[in-house]
This record gives structure tokens, sequence and C-alpha cells, in this order.
């Protein structure tokens, strides 16, 4: 079967609209090529959804001037079906002439909530005649790439990873946003993604949906470092930030960065073990911080996100917090 690339972040995650839905809905149509190195779906394949409708509002709302999310704010507990079909709604809660609020709901088969949560919108300013498409054909399951097979389960999660950066299946998910672990340890692991043309949105820089797509993607590998053998996990909470979006063309230059160049962003992991008696010690909630990306910076988010010169590719390290 010839796999064609996608045209842009709708069409890469399978976002629509049924015939009958209004512009404040959005649906998603999982499949197997948004899942994940276990053939699971992670949060990772819902924040596109979350963020292109968790802007649409607020855009609306005054749309002679461009405007982004400068946070994302996502939880999850009930994981979705490998086939289920998603329904989104938006709500602006809080508006200025700057700055917005509005809240999110993801819903499943038999309206069961899935994911809420807040995205933090606002006004940049920029000049452009693009707008974002409202007319969305119904989406279909993007099933082109299939689920890989779950990881051995006498396997602890620092040899999973490790099996990964030498070759082992990845996922159809990080493959898609062009992810790679290129480094890993006992205290950390470095997850690399590199950009490409369909990752933009209207004004020609990534979609916020698919940078935070790449921090959580890279964030559930390093919670995956730290598991032992025969346990699992889930991402249950979310926040990313936004201070600076990195062009979308394919490129291999790698970008130094500080560690002290990101942003406040962390993910909650909730690790369930499969055996009812272990530990409740080794159950507890961790903690796995983004300590770099090499698009972020802890200068001015409103003035970063009107510049003109981002960086090409992605690099965060995922590591472990006491």
């Amino acid at each position: 079967m010839l796999v064609t690339a996608p045209t842009d972040p709708i069409d890469a995650f399978a976002i629509g609209r049924t015939s009958d839905g209004d512009e404040w809905t959005m649906n998603q149509a999982l499949g197997t090529s948004l899942t994940d190195h276990r053939g699971l779906i992670e949060m990772p394949a819902l924040t596109v959804l979350f963020d292109d409708l968790g802007g649409l509002r607020f855009y609306l709302a005054e749309p002679s001037v461009s405007s982004l999310q400068a946070r994302l704010t996502m939880s999850m507990l009930e994981r979705p079906a490998v086939d289920e079909y998603l329904t989104a709604t938006a709500d602006l809660r809080m508006s200025s002439h700057t700055y917005g609020t509005t809240s999110v709901d993801i819903v499943g088969d038999g309206d069961r909530l899935l994911c809420t949560g807040l995205a933090r919108n606002v006004r940049v300013g920029r000049v452009t005649d693009a707008r974002p498409g409202l007319h969305l054909s119904v989406p279909e399951s993007p099933n082109a790439h299939p689920a890989v097979t779950a990881p051995p389960v006498d396997l602890t999660g620092r040899e999973i990873v490790s099996a990964i950066r030498d070759g082992a299946p990845i996922g159809p998910l990080a493959r898609l946003l062009g992810g790679s672990i290129t480094a890993v340890d006992d205290t950390a692991l470095t997850f690399t993604a590199e950009t490409a043309p369909w990752m933009g949105n209207v004004m020609g820089t990534m979609h916020g949906g698919v940078i935070g797509a790449i921090v959580a993607q890279g964030c559930s590998l390093g919670a995956q470092s730290f598991t032992g053998p025969g346990q699992r996990y889930q991402m249950v909470d979310f926040t990313v930030a936004f201070l600076r979006s990195p062009r979308r063309r394919r490129t291999r230059r790698p970008r130094p960065s500080d560690p002290g160049e990101a942003g406040p962003s962390a993910v909650g992991v909730r690790r369930r073990p499969t055996r009812r008696r272990r530990d409740p010690a080794r159950t507890r909630h961790r903690r796995c911080a983004l300590r770099r990306v090499s698009s972020c910076s802890t200068a001015d988010p409103l003035a970063e996100l009107q510049r003109a010169d981002p960086v090409p590719r992605l690099e965060l390290v995922a590591e472990r917090r006491q």
C-alpha cells in the first residue's frame, strides 16, 4: 500500500468534523498510525486536536489579528482505545484584546470524558492573509502503519528505551514526528525530533499541537525509562508552554542549547503495576520534567513568538525528579 506524507497536522492526526457538527466541535478518528512504542494511544496523540480547537474561539472573536496558544494544560485518566472516535468541544472562558483562556473537553465512545484542560491564548500581531480552515471533512481512521508489539514484560524501562535507541520499534506516532532517542542514561533520556513541512500552521511556523506532541512523546519515553519489569505507566497530566516557534523545514542540523533555556514544562506520570501486591511505594507518582528544548528561551514569551528566525530541530531531555 502506498503511504503518502501528510499535508498538514489536521491530516496527519485524522482530525475533522462530522456533517452536523458546529464550528466549536472537532472530531478525531484514532487508529494504529497514532500509537506509541507499546501499541497504545497516549496523550501525544491528542495534542493537535486539543491545541487547534483550543485556539479557535479566541481567534474568531477578533480574526483580524493572528493568535496562538501560549500554553496547554491537559489531564487524562482513561486511555482511549486504538480505534476510538473522539469528539472535542471548546468554551472561551475569559478573553481580552491580548489574552484568553479556553477550556477543552474530549469525549470518546459513550460520551465518557477522556481528556480535559485549558489553552492559554495570546494575540501576537503577526501580519498574515492566511486563515484557519473552518470547513473540515469527516475524518477516517489512520491505519496505514500497524501498531507495534508491546515490549517484553520482563524488561526494565531502561532496557526498553535502550533497545529502541539501538533499533527496536519506536512506534508509528514517534516516527510520524521524526523522533528518535539520541541519548539515555540512569538519570535522563534525550528525545530528538526533526521538523517537516507538514508540521506547519497557517502562519508558516510549527503548529503548537505538533510541538506539544513532540514534547509529550519525549516525556512518555522518559517515563518508560524509569519503570521496573512488568510495570505499566500512563501520562495523566501534561503542561507545555510555547515560547518560540521552530521553523518546519526538514533538516538534520543540531542546535546546541543550555539547560537553563527551558521553560517550566512538566508532565505527571502515573505508574501502574501489573500485579496487585507490588510494594505501594513503587507505584507513587513521578514527574518527568522537561529540562531542555532547543526552541525555548526564558526571554519575553510574546517577543519570542513574534521572532522570524526559529530553530529547525527540537531536542529535549526528560529527567527523573525525586
